[in-house]
């Protein structure tokens, strides 16, 4: 059994490879991970890939825990080029090891096409990779909730109750006007983003993964195909290149 985790900041996604077929996506609390959660499920793994955005704890322990049952372990990182993906970052390891799968993931599932990823999370994330595999650059953006949770934070006088529900309408009272502000915001980022790259390039493909895709894409409408396996796709790469 080969094991694949995308290590989130608060949650965990992995996905196992069993005699040649690939399982569905299950996500878990990061508080959860622990060595005997590992016994408990891991213990036929033969090899373990992880992609980490979290800090390294998770990580640790389970490359511990690994060695221990000499089960093969490797944490993936971003590199400047690799299965004909090539990184427009300067320093390229520091391009979030997220964006950088979902590029490969991007490449291998959608080949010759220019593609634009919106990643929605805890940030939201957005990349344009075109068809010859050349990664264009990128833009971050709070996620919905954490730019909801700032404005709470930082004022006195703001009193909102979040509500996941998504609407871009003008508020008509203080929950509203916060919680639709965040909406807007991200989608106004992603109406401008498709704009600038079509100076310069078409766009074949607006590809959405992360836990706000859905609700995005009722805003959005048909321009956007969920793929939330796109990360997967890309960390996939790195077995087949054993």
């Amino acid at each position: 059994m080969k094991v694949m985790l995308d290590i989130g900041n608060t949650r965990t996604k992995y996905l196992l490879k069993q005699n040649g077929l690939i399982q569905t996506i299950q996500t878990i609390d990061n508080k959860k991970l622990t060595t005997a959660w590992f016994n408990d499920n891991w213990q036929s793994a033969e090899h373990i890939l992880i992609a980490n955005v979290n800090q390294p704890t998770i990580t640790h322990e389970l490359e511990q825990w690994a060695n221990k049952k000499a089960i093969t372990i490797n944490v993936v990182e971003s590199e400047s080029e690799r299965f004909g993906v090539t990184n427009c970052y300067d320093q390229p390891k520091t391009l979030g090891i997220d964006r950088w799968l979902s590029l490969i993931g991007a490449a291998c599932d959608y080949p010759n096409r220019n593609v634009l990823i919106i990643d929605s999370g805890t940030a939201t994330t957005i990349d344009f990779i075109t068809s010859g595999g050349k990664h264009q650059g990128g833009w971050i953006l709070p996620g919905i909730v954490t730019l909801f949770e700032s404005i709470i934070a930082r004022t006195t006088h703001v009193d909102a109750n979040y509500n996941s529900s998504p609407s871009i309408s003008i508020g008509q009272n203080t929950s509203e006007c916060v919680n639709n502000a965040c909406w807007a915001a991200t989608v106004g980022l992603i109406e401008i983003t498709i704009a600038e790259i079509r100076k310069n390039n078409p766009i074949d493909e607006v590809i959405m993964l992360g836990g706000n895709a859905d609700s995005l894409k009722v805003l959005l409408g048909e321009l956007v195909t969920i793929d939330q396996n796109l990360i997967f796709s890309g960390l996939q790469q790195y077995f087949c290149d054993d």
